[in-house]
């Protein structure tokens, strides 16, 4: 590890030891650590098919609009104006 003091870098060494109040082993929590891998693989590829499909259906939204609004001023006369009151 480095850390930096008064903008000098002092490297300590860093050594990483197991809670001794957790009873789990070493096999136990690379099996946690595996699955909540595998879950956040899982999430991202729900969210990224989330975000395509509100596109799609966004983009599918946008075409039927612009298709209305097509069809809608192609029904209008030039020379008919409806009445306001």
């Amino acid at each position: 590890m480095r850390l930096c003091v008064d903008g000098k870098p002092l490297p300590r060494p860093l050594v990483v030891k197991m809670d001794p109040r957790v009873k789990a082993t070493a096999a136990e929590i690379k099996i946690q650590y595996d699955i909540s891998r595998a879950i956040d693989a899982s999430l991202r590829r729900s969210a990224t098919a989330l975000r395509d499909a509100w596109k799609a259906t966004t983009a599918a939204v946008d075409a039927a609009i612009a298709e209305w609004e097509k069809k809608k001023a192609g029904l209008r006369s030039p020379g008919l104006r409806r009445e306001t009151s």
